[in-house]
């Protein structure tokens, strides 16, 4: 059975999870589960507007496992559900960030150092939703710091 994700409803967490979910014209599965047993650093975070025209999904994969990794991974994803409805958000580790908009189809993304997201439109094989070629850097991720 899927969860229906209702207007104006956060949903998301950092524990592992396998569940299908359904938005206004979207539907997804969210699998997490940490490495050998441990926490890992999964984040998942998904919100519809209350016009339940927008969906917004925010995936992030803090590096490392444990429990000092699964503490980072929760006060992430309280920064997230803080920014989820603004311009100016602010994470670290890498991050596949999407909007999908019913009203037109229309899927906007943007990486940052995470793999790239699988979509599956009906009847067909899942495939990478992937970034066209751009002159410089790109999907670089969030947070590097240099080596000390």
């Amino acid at each position: 059975m899927k969860y229906r994700i209702h207007c104006a409803e956060i949903w998301g967490g950092i524990d592992a999870i396998e569940s299908d979910v359904c938005m206004p014209g979207l539907d997804a599965t969210i699998f997490s589960q940490g490495a050998e047993g441990e926490g890992g650093g999964d984040i998942y975070f998904l919100s519809v507007c209350s016009f339940d025209i927008l969906t917004r999904i925010a995936i992030a994969d803090v590096r490392g496992h444990g429990r000092n990794v699964k503490e980072l991974s929760a006060w992430l994803y309280a920064l997230l559900a803080e920014q989820m409805h603004s311009l100016d958000g602010a994470a670290i580790s890498t991050a596949a960030v999407l909007r999908f908009n019913s009203m037109d189809n229309t899927l906007h993304f943007a990486y940052a150092g995470h793999p790239p997201v699988l979509v599956r439109r009906a009847q067909s094989l899942w495939s990478p939703v992937l970034l066209s070629d751009t002159p410089g850097p790109a999907n670089l991720p969030l947070g590097v710091m240099r080596r000390v």
